[in-house]
């Protein structure tokens, strides 16, 4: 084997462009990952609220009581 047929190498540098780019982007992707846990959170949450609320109004029919939130 020559050294005329190995395959090319590449060039393993860095430069403040290029890591400035990585870092943005890092921020960036953390922030939208963030997002959708966060949004997916809020759904949750709000999917839950409406689940024992209608659960709590079931409940004050069926004891045919209602609530006084007033003092």
């Amino acid at each position: 084997m020559s050294a005329t047929n190995s395959p090319p190498q590449l060039q393993r540098e860095l430069g403040v462009f290029g890591a400035t780019l990585m870092g943005l982007g890092s921020i960036v992707g953390t922030g939208v990952f963030v997002s959708a846990i966060g949004a997916v959170t809020a759904m949750l949450d709000v999917l839950l609220n409406l689940i024992l609320g209608l659960s709590r109004v079931l409940l004050a029919y069926v004891l045919r009581s209602n609530y006084n939130y007033s003092k």
